[in-house]
């Protein structure tokens, strides 16, 4: 197919400058994009992977999400330490704010791993009945709410879902009562 190709994008024409990036674009999407999906496979793999299960093809290791278990525990018992500490002043602590704090590994406020985290934790403290701890984890702007995670969460641990504004509120006066009164 020699010659000039004319392409066209969203209803318009290009220009042949236009027509000639737009290739060479899509030239280097294509060559990367094999590599592209490989470390898309293995995030993915990553993220879904029972523990015991073998990672990247080498060595046995019990990962989650990627981190070495030693690394994830750090992190989470950082983690709860910092809500706890915001627990007895009877505050709140962004998602952005608190992995900013964290130091153990790298998370983004974000990320399927600190919702894994902070359901971790939350269960545990739920259980011990010290509530969700993690209640006190909300969205820096907006709602100013914990994210949807949670709410599915306390759903699954028994809490009504049904008035998300009145679930938080109880559960963040039960976390508030517990680590800012006496029982902390």
């Amino acid at each position: 197919m020699g010659g000039k190709i004319k392409q066209i994008v969203r209803g318009r024409r290009l220009t042949d400058e236009e027509a000639a990036k737009y290739r060479e674009i899509r030239a280097l999407v294509a060559g990367e994009l094999p590599e592209l999906r490989a470390r898309a496979r293995v995030r993915l793999a990553a993220a879904n992977r029972d523990p015991g299960v073998p990672f990247g093809g080498g060595g046995h290791m019990n990962a989650k999400y990627g981190y070495e278990p030693t690394a994830w525990d750090a992190a989470k018992e950082e983690i709860r330490g910092i809500l706890v500490e915001r627990a007895r002043a009877r505050g709140t602590i962004a998602y952005s704010d608190l992995v900013e704090r964290v130091t153990a590994l790298r998370l983004e406020p974000n990320s399927y791993a600190l919702a894994a985290m902070l359901g971790e934790i939350s269960s545990a403290e739920d259980a011990a009945g010290r509530g969700m701890l993690t209640v006190i984890v909300v969205h820096k702007v907006g709602d100013m709410q914990p994210g949807p995670g949670f709410f599915e969460l306390a759903r699954r641990l028994g809490r009504d879902t049904s008035d998300k504004l009145k679930c938080w509120s109880e559960g963040l006066e039960e976390v508030h009562r517990y680590w800012g009164g006496s029982g902390g």
